[in-house]
């Protein structure tokens, strides 16, 4: 299993943004990023939830805007996905201390029974009702917006900005959504705004990777950032975008239809995703379970056991959340290739994510300042000149090769055959 780089992901980069602001930070910043925010006081990170580096690079040519303002490269957490990598992001800190694992977990009121961190549903109760913030109880609180506005300099000012769903009064429009983003950066000297934007992993979830609606997505979001990014009003504000993870195209594994006799062996439903499963097994089943899993999966998923996956630090490092013991169960399955698990009769994704591909950990930071635009123009302007230099060069070389051939031609005339040879 590939583990993310846990020196240059999510978590590393809101440290960057702390360091920033003159702030404690709880693990290294990234270099590359400290170069690109130092000196800029109005700084966005829009989070377009899903655009991971391949799913850009898919529907994005070469020389469509944001592939162009590319400045890093880094990882998501594990595993990559929302709940775990936006949170390690607002955290700044890895999911194995902000116990942010992922779409589902047990939680001490209900220890039997999944529940969806987001909406605080019973996972397998589709009539259930929202409890009263199980999650928000129990998981980390802290996140950086509280504490830029807490601790940071005078005149600065930072914002959480969310779309519709997410924030039930949240914009609807991407156009509005990036509007205001610019709005509330402005609005002090020293700014810091987190966007979030649910698509395309919304629309990538229900049509697929390689679907018209996804690329439509992902066009809208580029031709929105370059208008806003690029008007000279805004080019004070530092631009930057950012994924919390990408998508594949997957098949889904009716686990119990497909071998019913796991059922019996199960103490309680598997929590976290459905590409990073967490099981809790009977004590009497634990050896047999692990053999048959890699007997009917090998290739497909990699299992882990608990203390395998706290040794190899497959959640981050630090110190672990007290929740870690109720949702990491005695085996971890995590997908290395197109496939999920999923409940019975639950209604499957085309596209996921979670498990432990390149295309779901790997992220591209995409920035924009009237700065960077004129560091670009002057790279772009040297590279057009060397480029016709090469070019000059190489025609001269041409030419100059083609009159001595002329030459040795013409003088071969008057000579000998020996002495040509």
């Amino acid at each position: 299993m590939r583990i993310p780089d846990y020196d240059n992901c999510l978590v590393n980069l809101s440290n960057s943004i702390l360091r920033h602001f003159g702030l404690e930070t709880f693990h290294p910043s990234i270099p590359q990023v400290d170069k690109i925010l130092d000196g800029n006081k109005q700084i966005i990170i829009f989070l377009f939830d899903g655009l991971g580096e391949t799913i850009l690079n898919k529907h994005l040519d070469e020389d469509n805007y944001m592939r162009l303002n590319v400045r890093h490269r880094l990882s998501s957490v594990f595993p990559p996905t929302t709940v775990a990598a936006t949170n390690a992001f607002l955290n700044a800190k890895y999911p194995l201390e902000t116990g942010y694992l992922g779409w589902t977990e047990y939680f001490y009121e209900h220890p039997n029974e999944p529940i969806e961190v987001f909406t605080n549903k019973f996972k397998l109760d589709e009539k259930s009702t929202p409890l009263p913030n199980v999650s928000f109880k129990h998981l980390a609180r802290f996140n950086i917006i509280d504490t830029i506005n807490a601790h940071a300099l005078d005149k600065t000012r930072a914002h959480l900005l969310y779309c519709y769903p997410v924030d039930k009064k949240g914009p609807r429009l991407l156009s509005t959504f990036t509007k205001k983003a610019f709005k509330l950066a402005k609005q002090t000297e020293n700014s810091f705004v987190y966007a979030y934007w649910n698509n395309p992993d919304h629309t990538i979830h229900k049509f697929g990777v390689n679907s018209k609606a996804a690329k439509r997505q992902v066009r809208k979001i580029n031709r929105l950032f370059v208008r806003y990014a690029t008007m000279p009003k805004n080019q004070n504000v530092l631009t930057l975008a950012i994924a919390d993870h990408g998508l594949i195209d997957v098949t889904p594994i009716d686990l119990l239809k497909e071998h019913p006799e796991f059922k019996k062996m199960l103490e309680k439903p598997w929590v976290i995703e459905s590409r990073a499963a967490s099981f809790f097994i009977k004590d009497e089943y634990k050896q047999e379970f692990k053999q048959l899993f890699n007997t009917y999966y090998e290739g497909k998923f990699e299992l882990y056991s608990k203390e395998q996956v706290l040794k190899n630090h497959i959640f981050g490092l630090g110190t672990p959340h007290p929740i870690i013991n109720l949702s990491l169960g005695d085996y971890l399955a995590v997908a290395i290739s197109n496939f999920n698990i999923v409940y019975p009769n639950e209604k499957p994704f085309k596209a996921h994510h979670a498990g432990a591909m390149d295309e779901e950990y790997t992220l591209s930071l995409i920035g924009v300042n009237g700065t960077l635009l004129k560091q670009d123009k002057e790279r772009w302007l040297k590279e057009d000149n060397e480029k016709a230099l090469m070019e000059a060069k190489a025609k001269l070389r041409i030419q100059d090769d083609e009159v001595k051939v002329e030459t040795l031609s013409d003088d071969n005339k008057n000579t000998s055959e020996d002495e040509q040879k």
